[in-house]
């Protein structure tokens, strides 16, 4: 018994599969080769579970319990799969489709392992195209520039055309109660006075919009530099050395290159509907959450080299 929850480890398991979608066919060719398993085949004391309702699907190894006299399952550890996604390799982006360039740390029974955010995401393919090229220092700023005027579009500026509408608003309202209650119409007076000291000082500035200070960046920058790669680190905005955190062009000794999806690769995997490279997140919690069985049937399933190489086998 764990936290008043009895463990069922001799109770018959069972695989389920909830999947669907326009990828079920292709998601359930990988899952034939890991139900096939001995380990899974049948489950015992748990439950294998593959679900997903689109290019991406999980599985998890659910352990037995009893509570309350029902049985039923704990969640426990998972693998999860994307079909023909590179951006699972990405943490999150810096700017849309941009992020930071991930870290190739090992292998997993020889396939690439990337680290990127925390997250390690192995790699299967058997397409020689590159996950992710450099982006240069002009994409990059013109990226933010466009999601800045979405955050702060242009119509949204208070200029001093709109404070000086609205100060005459005011004033109308205010004569038009001075035929009808002049006490009434000298508290709103005060009121305006007060009203056009505050309304001046929040007057959007060009040296304060954030768009615009965006662009600045990018008009000091010549040809040469604009097609320069991207590196980009938190310091240079805290150092005041650029607004969008580019470091100096040669400066780049601590900074992270920039990169997106190869668009090549985009291209390939966009006219194909069979798997062409796949991408596994393996997730384990510490503790004793799948009751130790769980668990070290999860592990026992990713030491096995077989399977693996079974899976990359089944790719086109």
């Amino acid at each position: 018994m764990i936290d008043e929850h009895y463990f069922l480890p001799n109770s018959r398991g069972e695989v389920k599969n909830m999947l669907s979608g326009p990828w079920k066919t292709e998601i359930e060719k990988i899952c034939s080769i890991i139900s096939a398993w001995k380990g899974i085949s049948p489950p015992k004391g748990f439950e294998a579970l593959f679900s997903g309702i689109s290019s991406s699907f999980e599985l998890t190894f659910a352990a037995y319990i009893k509570e309350d006299g029902q049985k039923m399952t704990l969640s426990g550890p998972s693998i999860t799969f994307s079909i023909n996604n590179p951006s699972d390799v990405f943490g999150m982006s810096v700017v849309d489709g941009i992020y930071i360039k991930p870290v190739e740390n090992g292998y997993f029974h020889g396939f690439p392992k990337f680290s990127a955010s925390r997250y390690e995401t192995v790699v299967l393919t058997k397409l020689d195209a590159p996950l992710f090229v450099p982006v240069t220092r002009e994409e990059y700023l013109k990226a933010m520039i466009a999601r800045a005027l979405k955050e702060y579009p242009e119509s949204e500026k208070l200029t001093d055309t709109k404070v000086s509408k609205e100060i005459e608003e005011m004033e109308r309202v205010y004569r038009q109660l001075l035929e009808v209650d002049k006490a009434a119409a000298e508290e709103v007076k005060k009121g305006i006075e007060e009203m056009k000291k505050e309304l001046k000082n929040m007057v959007t500035k060009d040296e304060d919009y954030y768009p615009a200070l965006l662009k600045k960046e990018l008009d000091k920058m010549d040809e040469q530099e604009r097609r320069l790669p991207a590196y980009y680190s938190l310091s240079a905005i805290d150092d005041k050395i650029s607004v969008s955190g580019l470091v100096r062009v040669n400066d780049n000794k601590n900074a992270d290159t920039l990169v997106k999806v190869n668009p090549a690769l985009v291209n390939i995997l966009g006219q194909t509907k069979s798997t062409r490279l796949l991408t596994i997140h393996f997730q384990q919690e510490p503790g004793e959450k799948g009751f130790r069985l769980a668990d070290s049937k999860i592990r026992e399933l990713m030491n096995n080299e077989l399977i693996w190489r079974k899976i990359y086998e089944s790719i086109k």
